[in-house]
Formats: C-alpha cells, sequence, structure tokens
C-alpha cells in the first residue's frame, strides 16, 4: 500500500508541473548575485536528482523560494484589478506553466513575449495580423494566448500536455480553439492547418528522442512557406549548467538535464545555434536568429523559422 500511495502521490506531482511551456521563474538581482546563486542551485540540483528526489525538491525549492505575504497581497490586489478583464489562472496552474505564483510576473512575461513576437515577424515582413490561422504549442493556461483577444485578422488554435490548463483556458479565452496532446505527437489537427505556430520554451523541456518528431509535427501542420516561433536556452542561459556542460554546448551539442522528466520544468535543454542550424535545416529555413531576444523568457533565443522549401536563407 504505501509503495502505491508514493507513487501516486509522485504522479500527481509531476502533474502539476507537467507543462511544456514552463521555464521557471528568475527574480531580478540588483547585486550582481545571481550567477553565483544560480550555480549554486545547479550543484545542488544535480545532487537532488542523484538522490532520486528531485520531483519533491523542485516542488518545494519552487514554492518557497520567492514566497512572502508581500506577494499574497500583491497577488490578490492584481487579481481584484482584472476582475472585470480577461480572467487570472489560479495560483497552481500559473505554477505549473511558470514556476512561480507571481501573478504580476505572469501577465507582464506573457506582454513581452507577445511584443518580442510581433517586433521578430514585422523584422521578415509579415505582421502578425497578415497570418490567417495561428497555432501555440504548448499553450498552458494561455500566459501568451491572452494577449491576442482583441487581435482582429487570424484564428487561433492551441494544445498543450496539461488538460487542466487546457480546461481553464477553454472557459476564458473563448477566443481560442484548444485541444490537448500527448508527449509525443501527433497533434489533433490536420495538415496545413496553420501558417504561423509557435512554441515558448517547450523544446527546452524536450530531450533529444522527442525533437525531431515535434519538429516534424510543427511542420506537418504548417502551410507551404508557413512561419514557426521558438524560443530556446541557449548561451545567455549556460550560467544554470555546468562546467562539462558548456563544454559541450561549446562543442555544438545539445545539453539535456533531467531527461526522464520530459516535458516538465524539471528537464531542462540548451541549444548551441549550431546545432539548430544543423540538425533543424532538413525541415525550416532560419529566417532570423535573435540571441537572447526572446523577452518575456528570460534569456532565451528566438529564432524566426520558415517551413523548408528547398533553399537555405538567413536575412
Amino acid at each position: 500500500m504505501l509503495p502505491s500511495s508514493i507513487g501516486q502521490a509522485g504522479q500527481r506531482l509531476r502533474s502539476r508541473l507537467a507543462d511544456g511551456v514552463g521555464y521557471g521563474y528568475n527574480a531580478k538581482r540588483s547585486n550582481g548575485l545571481m550567477p553565483i546563486t544560480t550555480q549554486y542551485a545547479t550543484r545542488l540540483r544535480r545532487v537532488f536528482s542523484a538522490m532520486g528526489v528531485m520531483p519533491f525538491a523542485f516542488f518545494v525549492w519552487r514554492h518557497v523560494r520567492f514566497w512572502s505575504p508581500g506577494l499574497i497581497r500583491k497577488n490578490r490586489r492584481l487579481r481584484q484589478q482584472h476582475h472585470t478583464l480577461t480572467p487570472i489562472p489560479p495560483g497552481n496552474l500559473i505554477f505549473s506553466a511558470t514556476g512561480t505564483r507571481d501573478v504580476s510576473w505572469f501577465l507582464d512575461s506573457g506582454v513581452q513575449t507577445a511584443t518580442a513576437f510581433r517586433q521578430a515577424l514585422e523584422s521578415i515582413g509579415r505582421p502578425l495580423e497578415t497570418f490567417s490561422d495561428v497555432f501555440e504549442l504548448g499553450c498552458g493556461c494561455g500566459r501568451v494566448l491572452r494577449q491576442w483577444h482583441n487581435e482582429e485578422g487570424p484564428n487561433f488554435y492551441a494544445s498543450d500536455y496539461n488538460p487542466l490548463g487546457v480546461e481553464w483556458a477553454k472557459a476564458n479565452l473563448g477566443f481560442v480553439t484548444l485541444r490537448t496532446n500527448d508527449l509525443a505527437p501527433p497533434l489533433q489537427f490536420e495538415g496545413a492547418s496553420f501558417d504561423l505556430c509557435y512554441a515558448v520554451s517547450v523544446f527546452t523541456h524536450l530531450p533529444e528522442p522527442l525533437q525531431m518528431p515535434w519538429l516534424t509535427e510543427l511542420h506537418r501542420v504548417l502551410r507551404p512557406g508557413g512561419i514557426l516561433l521558438v524560443t530556446l536556452s541557449g548561451r545567455g542561459d549556460l550560467v544554470r549548467i555546468t562546467a562539462p556542460e558548456q563544454a559541450k554546448f561549446d562543442a555544438g551539442e545539445l545539453v539535456v538535464i533531467d531527461p526522464e522528466f520530459a516535458g516538465t520544468n524539471m528537464c531542462g535543454v540548451y541549444h548551441p545555434e549550431s546545432f539548430v542550424r544543423a540538425n533543424w535545416s532538413s525541415l525550416f529555413d532560419v529566417l532570423r536568429f535573435l540571441p537572447e531576444g526572446a523577452s518575456g523568457s528570460p534569456k532565451q533565443d528566438l529564432y524566426v523559422l520558415e517551413k523548408r522549401s528547398g533553399r537555405q536563407r538567413d536575412l
């Protein structure tokens, strides 16, 4: 009975963390101690992983790291201010998506991500309003989706691994057509359904065996000439990994941390630019590579990709 109870508790914990968009919360540091603190946390993470207690340690760390009575009061105040606007998800869904319960950060980072995407699309001469059907992989509880509620032109679609986030979004973001997906493809959409797809910190939590299947699936649902926006952990995030892992990254190899927790914030994946160009080029052309350009996704790179048509371009 005891092993079964432990297993069920672990599954419940995993489901609370199982949001592909999540990448973790980075508080701003004005004292310059962020790298030291992060490196210490990195070493501690390896210890917990080796001991087999990573899910429990991760859950506790993310809950207590920035908890304070002040945060509770601030969250309550923001919810009251937004009661007539687009609803704010409950704290457990925000936590599963971002690793924090900070409502202000949830709202602000969503705005920043949407702004970064708009600017990237405008830089290739294809503003958001020129697309017909837009799809988000790993939508969570709508951190980015909610930014499009007044957008005129495109139809919006989304899917996520966490059914709780999808259920909330269905009830509160009525302008979006939503589906759930498994950890591995396929999606519940027909081929060539969209002319724009995006994934915010999704591939940062998928180990290598899942990366190409999902890229192939996004290629399948995109129309000819369709655009894919992805945010990836690159050189700006290297402070989070060890020196040997950084050397592997510098050699152009994919760095994967805790792949057994694929699809959750506990699995971390780091993409060198050279790896993306070498391994994704069979499906997509690189139109833009913007180092640390994914505002709203701390330190992540932003790639603007086009469904491959037999040519390689880099503007």
